[in-house]
């Protein structure tokens, strides 16, 4: 039986994939270290259990592969985000044969809200998880940026040997159709205490197939919900939504409310005997690959820095066919064992969320009510905030703190453009309505809001969300 140098054996139960919380040790990047790699060495030497690597300027550039090694487990983990006041932070190689971001030999890794994406020709993985024990990749768009082709041979993904590894609302996509032979791909299953779980990603512009898995012996878990493989257009042959290499007799497969924008036929292939990863239909769906395209707000990625401007890249569409009626809604994984509950998605906007309550497909969720933001380490909401009245005549949001500071609170047109800001200072327990009223320009249609909360004790919390105004 392999382990994992330096980690010990995770407990499987509620807390898999989140790492504790508390006083880490703070890396930043470039505040404290020039580069990224730089910073991982030096958590590497730390001390502390946890580690927090925190991108303030975005986008870092790097022409080396950022290598999470077996100094990484349960007595020293390591996460990487952005930092305070960044929504996403941007890791772009201009180096193509070198793997942009790799674990290996490590534990207790999570990487957060990160645009990992190759800017020039590739000839090489994106990220690979090769020997992971809890490794977490959430809210992250894993991709390339160029135009060019590539070779191929390569994913966007690459997994090896995974235990209690998982994918939740990530976007992995190239900007050139057909530059990755795959999106995800994981085999190594040789241990039955390995497990890989997918929740929420959107798999696009692979050239062979989006999800591959290939696994034989018994004991293994390979769980999947909610995953969105969209075959493109324009690639002929077509590809394959999913392709299943697991024996029948072999791991435990858990898997529903998947969707393939394939042609029948081309959703999922098998191996002889193989057992399905894709999921019976319904709640899994296969829809015509044409409607991809009014599914979602937009399925190119637009280059060049600031690279997370691409707001709507599978942003879900109202009405749209992921999001007519019930029947095209998600799974809410409950938190207990073979689950892990997903209570957010790519925005860190909450699941499940409606009129009825429900997790939606993919890697955005559409109707928004409230979102909440919690102190690290405590169970205190924050802030709330959620439309007073949807649809409305005029914008307003209601909120609610538990912390004194100062709330701004900005709305924006459909395109990302600024069109109100405003602040006020508010105490522990404040209530209240944040309102355009009266504006000259006001807007009619769809409007985006974003309310955030900086707390004098140096918390920052945020909501956002979507409103109707009306005429």
């Amino acid at each position: 039986m392999r382990r994992l140098i330096g980690a010990a054996a995770t407990v499987l139960g509620l807390t898999i994939g989140l790492p504790e919380t508390g006083h880490p040790l703070a890396l930043d990047v470039p505040g404290t270290h020039a580069t990224l790699q730089l910073a991982v060495a030096a958590a590497a030497l730390s001390v502390d259990v946890d580690n927090e690597i925190t991108i303030s300027v975005s986008p870092v550039t790097t022409s080396e592969n950022v290598a999470i090694g077996n100094a990484f487990g349960a007595g020293r983990r390591l996460v990487i985000r952005p930092a305070a006041g960044l929504d996403r932070a941007t890791i772009v190689s201009n180096a193509p044969t070198v793997t942009v971001l790799s674990i290996t030999n490590a534990g207790h890794v999570t990487l957060q809200d990160l645009d990992i994406l190759r800017n020039v020709t590739n000839v090489n993985h994106l990220v690979t998880i090769l020997t992971g024990e809890s490794v977490t990749i959430e809210r992250c768009r894993i991709g390339t940026n160029a135009p060019t082709p590539g070779l191929p041979g390569y994913s966007n993904v690459f997994i090896n040997y995974p235990t209690n590894v998982m994918l939740r609302n990530n976007i992995l996509f190239a900007r050139q159709p057909g530059l990755f032979d795959r999106a995800i791909d994981v085999l190594g299953f040789i241990d039955p205490t390995n497990s890989v779980r997918l929740y929420n990603n959107v798999l696009s512009d692979y050239r062979v197939h989006g999800i591959r898995i290939d696994a034989a012996i018994v004991g293994p878990l390979i769980l999947l919900r909610n995953n969105v493989a969209v075959n493109h257009a324009s690639l002929v042959p077509e590809p394959t939504g999913y392709r299943t290499q697991v024996a029948g007799a072999g791991p435990t497969v858990v898997t529903s409310h998947n969707v393939a924008f394939a042609t029948p036929g081309s959703d999922e292939t098998a191996a002889l005997g193989a057992q399905s990863i894709l999921g019976t239909a319904p709640p899994s769906l296969v829809l015509p690959k044409a409607s991809a395209a009014p599914a979602f707000v937009a399925l190119d990625w637009a280059s060049g820095p600031p690279y997370d401007d691409n707001a709507d890249f599978y942003r879900l569409v109202p009405g749209g066919p992921l999001h007519l009626d019930a029947t095209h809604y998600g799974f809410t994984p409950p938190n207990a064992y073979p689950d892990v509950a997903v209570v957010d998605d790519i925005e860190k906007d909450p699941r499940p969320t409606g009129a009825v309550a429900h997790t939606d497909r993919g890697a955005d969720q559409i109707e928004l009510t409230t979102r909440v933001s919690v102190a690290p380490g405590s169970s205190t909401v924050l802030l709330s905030a959620s439309p007073l009245r949807n649809p409305s005549g005029s914008p307003a949001i209601i909120f609610a703190t538990s912390a004194a500071g100062r709330v701004r609170w900005e709305l924006f047109d459909s395109m990302g453009r600024l069109l109100h800001a405003a602040d006020r200072e508010v105490g522990p327990g404040s209530r209240g309505v944040l309102e355009w009223d009266g504006a000259s320009d006001r807007r009619a249609g769809i409007l985006l809001y974003r309310v955030v909360l900086h707390a004098a004790n140096g918390v920052r919390a945020e909501a956002r969300g979507r409103l109707v105004v009306l005429r």
